[in-house]
């Protein structure tokens, strides 16, 4: 059964209902979760908060206490790392330690970096922190104490992550009704990949009975299971009603399938790429396997039928043969007799 689209009060009604079916089988519990008494100010530069109010006094999620660095001397030692690897995770690890501090201070230590990557990777450690206790209260300000741009999103991308691991049908209805534009097709993206990373089959079910046809929700909740069970993403990808949604499925499963065990995918796969929509799949096989192994991938097209998919398959491995000059000449010899 459909259910309605989103962003309908019947819509979001019934999400509700079926979270429940869904909370009993998604363990975890974070503590808090409501938005608080979060006000800002008008952003100033470059992605600047406003004051958080109140908000939840945290404990690390590692040891349950309070950080006991100082949080300041954190980022001047951090800053005066030259190695830009090092420096960053430096950072993050102090604003992590910020925001078991006191995030209203963590805020503004953060905002006083005058570099604009330095600010942002504090922020990612201090997000971090902040929404495994309080996702919603990070998003809050995070939504409405940052000016629009990268600082923001990632913040967002941050705290929905986070979320979503653990309550995604809550974190997938505070973006339906607090994001929109490309903050919010990301969120709800962001949703589906935490959400099958922790129970593939319950999210890949649902969002098939949603009525959604968006690419990238299908092909996040493809390529995320085919990262953990390709066989079983690939029976779930055929078992769709024909049309975009199964093909995007398809297409992101041999993807990710052909990055593990390219042989195997080619195989699995070979049936459907002989077939007249086999051509964004033999695309996708041929790419991937084409680098690592041109010869067996070579061999593979050489066997699969005339046809349209063939076709693709013979004319991308002819593309990455450009890599190899002689093995580009032979394969150019060959490739009348593959069409």
């Amino acid at each position: 059964m459909q259910l309605p689209r989103n962003g309908s009060l019947t819509a979001n009604c019934l999400l509700i209902a079926a979270g429940a079916a869904v909370g009993s089988l998604i363990t975890g519990v974070i503590q808090g979760g409501g938005q608080g008494d979060l006000t800002a100010a008008s952003p100033r530069r470059n992605g600047e908060a406003g004051s958080p109010g109140p908000v939840k006094a945290l404990t690390s999620s590692r040891t349950g206490e309070p950080a006991s660095i100082d949080p300041s001397l954190a980022v001047a030692s951090a800053r005066a790392i030259a190695d830009p690897a090092e420096r960053a995770a430096s950072l993050r690890r102090a604003g992590a330690a910020a925001a078991l501090k006191g995030v209203e201070e963590g805020l503004r230590l953060g905002m006083a970096i005058e570099s604009d990557q330095d600010r942002l990777e504090f922020h990612r450690g201090l997000y971090g922190e902040w929404a495994e206790v309080d996702p919603a209260g990070a998003l809050a300000h995070a939504k409405t104490g940052f000016a629009p741009g990268l600082l923001q999103s990632e913040v967002i991308g941050i705290g929905i992550n986070k979320w979503a691991a653990e309550r995604p049908r809550e974190a997938w209805l505070w973006a339906e009704q607090n994001l929109s534009g490309p903050l919010k097709e990301q969120a709800l993206t962001d949703v589906m990949i935490g959400w099958t990373r922790r129970s593939p089959e319950i999210a890949a079910d649902w969002i098939a009975g949603t009525g959604y046809t968006s690419q990238p929700l299908f092909n996040a909740v493809a390529g995320t299971w085919a990262e953990q069970d390709p066989a079983g993403a690939a029976s779930w990808a055929e078992s769709l009603p024909e049309g975009a949604p199964k093909q995007i499925a398809k297409v992101a499963v041999a993807s990710e399938w052909s990055r593990q065990d390219p042989a195997a995918a080619a195989a699995h796969f070979a049936p459907d790429v002989q077939t007249d929509g086999g051509v964004n799949l033999a695309t996708a096989l041929t790419q991937i396997w084409g680098t690592t192994d041109p010869a067996a991938t070579s061999e593979w097209v050489a066997q699969l039928s005339p046809g349209a998919g063939k076709n693709e398959a013979a004319a991308t491995r002819h593309r990455l043969g450009g890599a190899d000059i002689q093995g580009a000449v032979g394969w150019s010899n060959q490739l009348a007799a593959f069409s």
